[in-house]
């Protein structure tokens, strides 16, 4: 057997760890462990099952990443993430040295290896010490749907939290439904929809949630 430390794909707290029996046996086991909040790996103990195993269930594959706090090294990955067709790279790397600067705190980043696969920025309102935003959370094509962006969602909010933050905000695209799954699953509820947000075509959910106390 060949012991890992692998993200789950599933919130911290659902976390288990999986021991196969590797010797032709058809049984299988699951079982609950305790992890440290917050932290982005969790223990799997995984086999590689002989052939005609096939252990009752679906089991999603395991990934290795780590979520942890932006480098200014990972300047020229993120720029590439933030980067889209439609906007300017100078914006983009204006976009990423600002946040540098002013969300140390916030700033969180998904790697696997030596590369950047996500990364996720919140912000204190100008309003309200009490209040922030979600600025970004990007995670490459590739890479989505494997609990990259409930890593840096997680993350964040509870940076956010010791901060002594009280409210989340965000917005994201009426079209962007998996986005607003991820969003919904953290406690998140809608509270508006503004036309032409971001300018023509570009309307947005404000999506909203209380954070005092938040735990993953």
């Amino acid at each position: 057997m060949k012991l890992e430390w692998c993200q789950s794909l599933l919130p911290v707290k659902e976390s288990r760890i999986m021991v196969f029996n590797c010797s032709g046996a058809k049984s299988h086991r699951v079982m609950s462990v305790s992890t440290e909040p917050f932290v982005s790996t969790v223990p799997f103990v995984v086999c590689n099952p002989g052939a005609g195993f096939k252990p009752a269930g679906t089991y999603h594959s395991v990934m290795r990443f780590e979520v942890t706090p932006y480098r200014p090294p990972d300047f020229t990955q993120i720029c590439r993430l933030e980067l889209r067709e439609k906007e300017c790279g100078f914006a983009a790397a204006v976009f990423v040295r600002q946040m540098e600067e002013l969300t140390p705190s916030t700033f969180f980043v998904a790697r696997s290896g030596e590369e950047v696969i996500g990364f996720a920025v919140g912000a204190v309102t100008g309003a309200s010490p009490l209040d922030a935003w979600v600025l970004r959370l990007r995670v490459l094509p590739g890479f989505q749907r494997k609990g990259i962006g409930s890593a840096l969602t997680r993350q964040l909010l509870t940076a956010l939290a010791s901060m002594g933050i009280e409210t989340v905000r965000l917005s994201v695209s009426p079209d962007n439904t998996a986005a607003l799954g991820l969003y919904e699953k953290f406690g998140f509820a809608m509270t508006e929809k503004r036309l032409c947000y971001f300018g023509p075509g570009e309307d947005r959910f404000i999506l909203c949630r209380e954070i005092s106390g938040f735990m993953s």
